[in-house]
């Protein structure tokens, strides 16, 4: 618990702020182009559907690497983690 996915998020927030041209909270910055954006951080699931956390992770890592180009930026938190 040291504030991982806070810092994702920080991260991918200001990449954002950066890429549509608004106040970076930041003495410097260089910023690349992102076409697009991906954060995966929790860990849920749905026992009524039948579905596990894993399940889900997968399914939404799946999701992430169809639609990613080379000028995306993925984030991936506990991947797997039981």
């Amino acid at each position: 618990m040291s504030g991982k996915s806070t810092l994702m998020r920080s991260v991918l927030t200001a990449a954002l702020l950066g890429n549509c041209g608004l106040f970076v909270p930041c003495s410097n910055s260089v910023i690349p182009y992102y076409d697009g954006y991906y954060l995966r951080t929790t860990c849920y699931d749905v026992p009524l559907e039948g579905k596990s956390s894993f399940g889900m992770e997968m399914a939404d890592v799946q999701v992430m690497l169809r639609d990613c180009t080379e000028t995306s930026i993925i984030m991936l938190d506990e991947i797997g983690m039981v």
